[in-house]
């Protein structure tokens, strides 16, 4: 089972029931839309209703930013887990929600609290909760980064697909993966 390893940038994706998208560049933001019976057109790099920043602009008062958000037990705590894994700061944080950020750019990993959360199984297992996504982080000192991480609460998972590659769960139970490129 291949997860991570930042292999996503050079392979073609399909889900089953979607149509089947066509090549896109890494390198700019045009590619093809769509590859399926409907035919494929380029498009032009931009998400329609959204500011694109110029580079001008604080990063404060820019209205592109974009991010994933993670459900967990304790949103704070998660944030302080990856806050530290990462270097990064916590911008945020108020009843039941928490957000990281590094020091430019407009990223963020955000996190909120749900009672119920139950923390996904990876490898998957049959009737058990399955993870929906996993977030990818590569460094230049595997062994080190790793040690960084099970330091700060992380564990490694059992199953490890690739040599470059250490699947770990954070605190909450979120896979996450640590790679060397390559």
């Amino acid at each position: 089972m291949q997860m991570c390893g930042g292999q996503h940038l050079q392979m073609a994706w399909t889900c089953p029931g979607l149509p089947q998208l066509g090549p896109v560049s890494t390198g700019t933001a045009r590619g093809w839309v769509r590859g399926d019976a409907a035919g494929a057109r380029l498009h032009d790099g931009r998400m329609r209703g959204r500011q694109q920043g110029d580079g001008s602009t604080s990063r404060w008062l820019r209205h592109d930013w974009w991010g994933v958000v993670l459900e967990a037990p304790d949103a704070r705590a998660l944030a302080e887990f990856y806050a530290a894994l990462l270097g990064w700061m916590v911008e945020k944080s108020d009843d039941g929600d928490a957000a990281v950020a590094p020091q430019d750019g407009v990223a963020y990993i955000g996190f909120q609290t749900a009672p119920t959360y139950v923390r996904p199984v990876w490898p998957p297992v049959e009737g058990a909760p399955q993870m929906t996504m996993h977030l990818d982080f590569e460094v230049s000192d595997l062994e080190a980064a790793v040690a960084h991480a099970i330091e700060l609460g992380a564990e490694q998972a059992e199953h490890q697909p690739q040599d470059n590659v250490r699947v770990l769960l954070d605190p909450a139970g979120h896979p996450f993966c640590l790679y060397t490129g390559g």
